[in-house]
């Protein structure tokens, strides 16, 4: 149960700490179709909201591959507008725009809106974060009720850690 307790509160821990930014992979193609290879590429990322306003926006220059494939970590290109961390995704629903100029300028041509239908798990667990605030979340996820129905918070100090733990599970 201890392990258990440890395993839990380390993977709070490293879900906080990840990077707020989330990947992004398309193929480019031109007005014709064809695919755009080993080109660079101006590429304009949009976040709108619901209601259409843009919360966020960035832009990034890119190779394309062999295959005309390119990858964006979003989060991290060029800051135009908003902050990434400070978006609702649990609360508001959000459309990812994609712009292109297949030169490599910033003349952009919007190729594509889509829904966010999956939350990005760190931005999620940066939200709880920020509503458990500065409680500490292993010694949150080490305190346990007791058989008499009173809070006991277990340290690694403690010397009744193990018997507590046992009557625990022998409710």
């Amino acid at each position: 149960m201890r392990k258990l307790l440890l395993l839990v509160a380390f993977g709070f821990t490293a879900s906080f700490m990840s990077a707020q930014t989330f990947n992004y992979q398309a193929a480019a193609r031109d007005a014709a179709g064809d695919l755009i290879i080993e080109q660079a590429l101006g590429v304009q990322v949009r976040i709108l909201a619901d209601t259409g306003t843009e919360a966020f926006a960035e832009t990034f220059s890119v190779m394309t591959n062999s295959n005309g494939v390119f990858n964006l970590a979003i989060g991290d290109g060029a800051n135009v507008a908003g902050d990434l961390s400070t978006l609702e995704f649990g609360d508001i629903t959000y459309f990812l725009e994609i712009a292109l100029d297949e030169t490599g300028g910033t003349s952009y041509t919007v190729v594509g809106t889509s829904q966010l239908r999956s939350v990005p798990l760190a931005m999620t667990s940066q939200a709880l974060i920020n509503q458990v605030g500065g409680t500490d979340v292993i010694q949150l996820a080490a305190t346990v009720v007791n058989n008499t129905g009173n809070i006991t918070a277990l340290s690694n100090s403690d010397a009744n850690q193990e018997a507590r733990l046992l009557t625990l599970e022998n409710q």
